[in-house]
């Protein structure tokens, strides 16, 4: 089974929204989310609070997860069969998969089961 996002621990949901999703993106999702004030908030204030919101499971978390879900889909096929040893390897310095963007391949490594392995190598090699 999958984890979710909000399983993660929080540097990992920090790097992949990160990542992921810029200041015109993060306008969207709080639009979309209907969050009054949103056009006042700093980028770095919505980036901290869609993490602080990813920390637990809630209606956020749950449209993250699943934005991320559909976002990271196409490159899923492509990174069949990888365990997460490899996919951290990838993240190290793989060059057959430079298409793939830093933040899918860390939420390849991070929805597996065994978190242990890639979240210590993401938290002591991924610094950002």
């Amino acid at each position: 089974m999958e984890r979710k996002i909000w399983d993660f621990e929080g540097f990992t949901i920090c790097r992949i929204l990160g990542l992921t999703f810029d200041r015109i993106e993060m306008n969207t999702i709080f639009k979309e989310l209907k969050v009054d004030g949103y056009q006042f908030l700093t980028e770095s204030d919505m980036h901290s609070a869609l993490v602080r919101a990813c920390a637990e499971r809630n209606f956020v978390s749950e449209y993250i997860d699943k934005r991320l879900r559909g976002r990271f889909e196409r490159y899923k096929k492509r990174l069949e069969g990888l365990d997460q040893e490899d996919i951290c390897l990838l993240i190290e310095g793989g060059d057959k998969f430079k298409d793939v963007p830093l933040a899918a391949l860390i939420w390849f490594a991070a929805r597996s089961q065994k978190e242990e392995y890639s979240m210590l190598f993401i938290k002591k090699n991924i610094e950002l």
